[in-house]
């Protein structure tokens, strides 16, 4: 199995559909994370294409808050809705 952090960020962001979809089912309506987003290879890109949006919060250790709201019809992103919060 292969290190998450060695996976292609291409093929990262197909999977990444599959974690949207459980949160999803069980009732989620967002998902929250953070990083720092100006450090040399900070996974920020990533998150970005996958449709998160910094709130303007920082977390306790000062990292930037990232979210993405869900649809709620299915599990997949909705970067349409999330853009309109931030």
């Amino acid at each position: 199995m292969a290190n998450p952090v060695d996976v292609d960020l291409e093929r990262g962001d197909r999977q990444a559909d599959h974690p949207f979809e459980l949160v999803s089912r069980a009732g989620a309506r967002e998902l929250l994370t953070s990083c720092f987003v100006d450090l040399d290879g900070s996974p920020a890109p990533f998150y970005e294409r996958l449709g998160f949006v910094a709130t303007g919060d920082l977390d306790v250790d000062g990292e930037t808050v990232l979210r993405l709201e869900l649809r709620s019809d299915d599990a997949t992103p909705d970067p349409g809705t999330a853009n309109d919060h931030g």
